[in-house]
């Protein structure tokens, strides 16, 4: 089971949501360009902060088409988290394929901050799919990108019923989920300019 108590409080600033962003994509150029994980070096204050982070990345040749996931929230440092969730994001070990140097001008980086966690054993009382994420804390983490639910127009029960769905997971299997708070950020193209996500 995954410890999310360590996830501290956040109000995460517009200003801070595309330091993020752009922080997710030299991440994301030096791992695929190099091979190599991104030194930190002397980071702002958001990214010392405790938290989580959720990570999708999208090609935009063509058909928009999933290229990976990746999340991280065991309240390391989110600079950190961002890193690692890049890394896997990216690699096979997420969806199989990992992401080609021929495709980092196609791909588009979508960014979820978590604000606070509420860990519950009636989520459809609480969800809001506007503003929360929902994560079954399973060994391995389930969970499905938050603006995913109101793309879809799908109801919080039903939000709940997909993630499940999607691990093959039971319900009954665990007493208690993690309600997520969350700020979500993406790249309006390719190395764009970072925008709020619905």
């Amino acid at each position: 089971m995954i410890n999310m108590d360590s996830i501290q409080y956040h109000n995460i600033s517009e200003e801070e949501g595309e330091k993020c962003i752009r922080f997710a994509r030299e991440a994301l150029n030096k791992y695929i360009k190099e091979g190599q994980r991104l030194d930190v070096g002397s980071a702002d204050e958001i990214f010392k902060k405790k938290g989580g982070v959720l990570i999708q990345l999208e090609s935009e040749n063509g058909f928009k088409t999933l290229r990976g996931n990746g999340a991280i929230y065991d309240g390391r440092q989110i600079s950190d988290a961002i890193i690692d969730a890049i890394i896997h994001a990216s690699s096979s070990r997420s969806i199989g394929s990992e992401v080609y140097k021929s495709e980092l001008n196609d791909i588009i980086i979508k960014l979820s901050l978590i604000e606070s966690v509420t860990l519950t054993n009636e989520p459809e009382s609480i969800l809001n799919i506007d503003k929360h994420g929902l994560i079954v804390p399973s060994n391995n983490g389930v969970w499905l990108y938050p603006t995913k639910a109101s793309e879809h127009d799908w109801t919080p029960q039903e939000y709940i019923n997909r993630t499940y769905r999607s691990s093959r997971l039971n319900p009954n299997d665990f007493s208690k989920v993690a309600v997520v708070s969350v700020k979500s950020f993406r790249e309006q193209n390719p190395h764009g300019k970072a925008i709020k996500d619905k």
